[in-house]
């Protein structure tokens, strides 16, 4: 019996220090403050920061997220009619020539969409915690997060 408890306490402590040493992700939520994020593109760089006093759509999505790219052509609609609200869509292919055609096809705006290179595409998933689900971020002119995936409603409304 004494051994099961010197056990059992040993396993607790165990336990316990493992889960105050694992790093936390936090999910961008609303009232998250978006990270820092600047893309190289065409001879010129976009940052997030270039966005402050406005209010942004920023969309995340790839030819083999249906869901993403449904939402993308959606939003691009949608923020044509609204002159108080940016977008900037962030492209995962690692296909760029693949990238441009779906932008040419789906009749993108070109001036929002940014194919990211590979090599930088892993830090940008981890910051906004997207795993393996692409997401769009309304983000009020301050950088915090209004709303994750926000209905075209509530952009109207804005």
């Amino acid at each position: 019996m004494k051994k099961t408890l010197i056990f059992l306490a040993l396993l607790v402590i165990i336990v316990i220090s493992l889960s105050a040493y694992t790093p936390r992700v936090i999910a961008p939520e609303k009232g998250y403050t978006v990270p820092a994020l600047s893309i190289e593109s065409n001879d010129s760089v976009i940052s997030l920061s270039d966005f402050r006093g406005k209010y942004l759509l920023l969309t995340f999505w790839a030819s083999t997220d249906a869901a993403s790219r449904m939402r993308c052509n959606e939003y691009e609609s949608l923020v044509d009619q609204n002159a108080k609200v940016c977008q900037l869509s962030i492209n995962f292919d690692r296909n760029e020539r693949l990238f441009k055609e779906i932008v040419r096809n789906d009749n993108l705006n070109p001036e929002h969409q940014h194919n990211l290179p590979p090599s930088k595409a892993d830090g940008v998933i981890a910051e906004f915690d997207l795993g393996s689900t692409l997401r769009t971020f309304l983000i009020d002119p301050e950088g915090r997060v209004i709303s994750v995936n926000p209905s075209l409603t509530e952009i109207a409304a804005l």
